[in-house]
């Protein structure tokens, strides 16, 4: 046989083992969905035959051997309170079942969680909702200038995060900076000294810096990398909650 031939195959060989590795490494989360989903109308039938152990066991490790797997891109890809809620809700349906709730009320709470679960393949596609989902900051409390001001900074922090979740270093420190210098300039951070809230304003700041920080230094490989993105996003997370808390009824500059 020719040995460029043989050459040819093996090269060609190695690029499909290689794609193959690397489609494996995303998160297949339809299958996962589907899985869960599957678990939960098991969870259900066991319960309506009265097997209360099975079920609850069914629904935990639903939990514990699907949910988790995708819990993290759930998290810092969607939303870190919307992750909360769907790990709690398998925990009220096993707790039901511990305590023979009825059936309609055990299948409503499961449908819900189902409805949740197989609506996720679509959020965590949308790109970068990171910490969006869990302020408001059009209430009718909040005044008009800071709703505007919030909103700028929470889409600055969401695209800044993603940029660095997509190695675009730079693009992330320059769309962080941008968030924080218009914090800055906005004259919020007088109006919190003003009202008694020098703290939060100490906290905010403290949170840019800590997300800079995080940015410039240089991981040693990819499990590091994904423990930063979280840190990142988490000191993100908590420069708009903090938004959130003390916007809505906040003076006017």
């Amino acid at each position: 046989m020719n040995l460029s031939y043989l050459y040819r195959s093996l090269i060609i060989a190695c690029m499909l083992v290689f794609s193959s590795f690397c489609l494996a490494a995303q998160p297949d989360y339809q299958a996962a969905v589907d899985d869960i989903s599957q678990r939960l109308d098991k969870t259900v039938s066991l319960y309506k035959a009265g097997n209360i152990a099975d079920a609850k066991r069914t629904v935990q490790m639903a939990y514990f051997s699907v949910f988790e797997g995708i819990e993290g891109p759930v998290r810092i890809n969607y939303s870190a309170k919307y992750s909360a809620e769907l790990e709690a809700k398998f925990g009220e349906i096993r707790t039901l079942i511990a305590e023979q709730a009825p059936l309609e009320q055990v299948e409503k709470e499961v449908t819900w969680l189902k409805n949740e679960i197989n609506s996720l393949p679509q959020k965590l596609a949308q790109g970068h909702q990171l910490i969006a989902q869990d302020n408001d900051f059009n209430a009718t409390s909040i005044a008009p200038e800071w709703k505007k001001l919030a909103n700028n900074i929470n889409e600055l922090i969401n695209a800044g995060v993603w940029s660095y979740k997509n190695n675009e270093q730079g693009k992330a420190l320059q769309t962080i900076n941008k968030a924080l210098n218009e914090y800055q300039a906005s004259g919020l951070s007088d109006s919190l000294h003003k009202h008694a809230k020098a703290d939060v304003d100490k906290q905010i700041l403290d949170n840019f810096a800590k997300m800079t920080r995080q940015m410039q230094s240089d991981p040693q490989d990819a499990v590091q990398q994904k423990k930063l993105i979280k840190q990142i996003a988490y000191q993100g997370y908590l420069i708009t909650q903090a938004l959130n808390d003390e916007l809505p009824g906040l003076g006017k500059r």
